[in-house]
């Protein structure tokens, strides 16, 4: 868009995110208009070029946290939090989601973070962190990933056993994972194992599903 049109400004309305934003806003100083959101820190960085309608990623996570908190579901649960290494993600998730589960005092078991070796598509670890979710015995993941790396891990936790219902699933609409459009490449990405065991996860955000 910015390379071979020379666009001043791009809009979108769809579940763009990661690297792209900040390729746009910051190293292309172009105006960027979107219905989703990056890191507080990218935000920032591109000094106003970044126009959401969105919450941060940060906030997404803390929002999701809170409520859950609130709800009382997590009390007692042993809890597995993954994420990718993508720039400015570990903040987002360590300053939203994490802070608040550690506020209320829950028990974070396992936090991993996949490797993306600079990509979109992050798979480093996959294998250990699912082996870890099993020697834990963890009840509650929240599986931070983005659509073509979520499926991928859900495929490994499928293969190595996990049973739908096993381990209860949450997502806020960080990396767009509450979106219809997103949530359904479990199973074009993972296949019907993946997408069996996805099946029943639960987010919470503002956007509604279905339309």
């Amino acid at each position: 868009v910015t390379e071979d049109l020379k666009a001043p400004i791009a809009v979108n309305s769809t579940g763009f995110a990661g690297t792209g934003l900040q390729c746009l806003t910051i190293e292309h100083d172009t105006i960027f208009i979107t219905s989703t959101s990056d890191t507080d820190q990218t935000t920032i960085d591109s000094k106003g070029r970044m126009t959401s309608i969105a919450p941060t990623l940060s906030e997404y996570t803390k929002n999701l946290g809170n409520d859950l908190v609130k709800q009382g579901v997590l009390t007692g649960k042993r809890i597995a939090v993954v994420y990718p290494d993508t720039p400015g993600y570990p903040e987002a998730i360590k300053e939203g989601l994490i802070a608040s589960l550690k506020k209320a005092g829950l028990n974070i078991v396992q936090e991993d973070m996949i490797g993306c070796k600079g990509g979109s598509s992050c798979a480093d670890g996959t294998p250990a962190s699912v082996d870890k979710l099993l020697t834990n015995k963890i009840d509650v993941l929240f599986p931070a990933l983005n659509v073509v790396s979520l499926p991928g891990y859900l495929k490994e936790m499928a293969t190595k056993g996990i049973k739908n219902g096993q381990i209860q699933m949450y997502q806020s609409n960080y990396n767009s994972q509450a979106g219809d459009l997103v949530s359904s490449k479990v199973v074009d990405f993972g296949g019907a194992e993946a997408a069996a065991l996805y099946n029943g996860t639960i987010a919470i955000d503002t956007t509604p599903t279905g339309d």
